[in-house]
């Protein structure tokens, strides 16, 4: 069942005025209150799509978690062995330079573990997996005295 539009309208505009005002300011400056104010809605309204100002820190993440899960799948079906740490490289710096709100996130002062520990349980899940998958050569490690 999808959305309503106004419902997605509504959520789009708390988000990214959520965004510009964590571009500029402290997360324990920003209250529901001057989010209602600069998005030009009313408490009830914010209220009725979000619990409160981490709630919409929450659903951003969220976002960015379930883009960051399909990049990574995508990636771990192309890789190749030789190239897992290239692929792993290129990852973190696409995501970095596609957008500006992905690093405000990941520079919250409060929440930046909470981030950061998603993204990692993501990578590792995907990585586990992909590698369980894999043939791993087994070699002879039988240790050779020094003669």
């Amino acid at each position: 069942m999808s959305k309503d539009k106004r419902v997605i309208k509504t959520e789009k505009l708390i988000t990214e005025t959520m965004m510009r005002l964590l571009a500029t300011t402290s997360i324990s400056k920003i209250t529901v209150k001057k989010i209602c104010e600069q998005a030009l809605i009313s408490k009830s309204t914010f209220y009725d799509h979000y619990v409160d100002k981490f709630d919409v820190i929450d659903k951003i993440v969220d976002v960015y978690a379930m883009q960051f899960n399909c990049e990574i799948q995508q990636r771990f079906e192309a890789v190749q062995q030789k190239n897992t740490f290239e692929i792993f490289n290129k990852i973190i710096k696409d995501m970095a330079n596609q957008d500006s709100d992905l690093l405000i996130l990941m520079s919250l002062e409060q929440d930046v573990h909470r981030v950061q520990d998603r993204f990692h349980k993501i990578l590792y899940d995907n990585a586990h997996a992909f590698l369980s998958k894999q043939k791993m050569n087994k070699v002879d490690c039988k240790i050779k005295p020094n003669t």
